[in-house]
């Protein structure tokens, strides 16, 4: 028998994974203090917790895909957390080369490395969430749970506005909503609509 309860699984956690990558972070700072090591662990650790979620979720995507026999779903899922994987990649490189050798009281060069990793970031996630929005779409059409489309458009929403710092927010939301639309599945899948040509 065909069972969604994969993905309500894998989905769930890895959407609660993203929500705690930043908590992630947060912590380790506290914890670590300040010098080097604690820079590329404070980078790398959420940088993994992240990969691990955005993996999980795209397990899931791919379950639902295969039950709901819509390759589209699970093609666009992949793009998307690839282009949010480089991302995250490149501006955590980017962040450790620009604030390897920076004096605090350089205070305007600060600003200008904080907004090249910014920008750098919103990059990837504005075209990886074009991708996720159409996921996300489709899912909420085949699975019945509005709050999938809600996520999509959230993300992209978030992505544009992460250059004035509510994107960040904005994503914030979705990530919860995500974690809600995953655990809303229902493990017997209702009547699939035939596939768009």
């Amino acid at each position: 028998m065909v069972s969604l309860r994969k993905a309500k699984l894998y989905g769930g956690v890895g959407a609660m994974l993203l929500l705690l990558s930043g908590v992630v972070s947060i912590l380790l700072g506290f914890i670590l203090g300040n010098g080097l090591d604690r820079s590329i662990i404070t980078s790398i650790s959420p940088l993994i917790v992240l990969i691990v979620g955005y993996i999980l979720i795209l397990v899931a995507v791919k379950s639902i895909s295969e039950v709901t026999n819509d390759k589209a779903i699970y093609s666009n899922a992949f793009y998307a957390v690839i282009l949010f994987i480089i991302g995250q990649v490149v501006s955590s490189i980017i962040t450790f080369l620009l604030f390897e050798h920076l004096n605090s009281a350089e205070v305007f060069s600060l600003l200008i490395r904080f907004f090249v990793i910014i920008v750098t970031l919103a990059i990837f996630y504005i075209v990886g969430s074009i991708f996720l929005k159409k996921s996300f779409y489709r899912i909420a059409e085949l699975v019945k749970i509005e709050h999938f489309r809600t996520v999509g458009l959230l993300y992209f929403i978030g992505s544009i506005l992460m250059v004035i710092l509510i994107g960040g927010i904005i994503i914030i939301i979705a990530e919860i909503l995500m974690i809600i639309a995953f655990f809303s599945i229902r493990e017997q899948p209702p009547h699939i609509p035939p596939t768009p040509v």
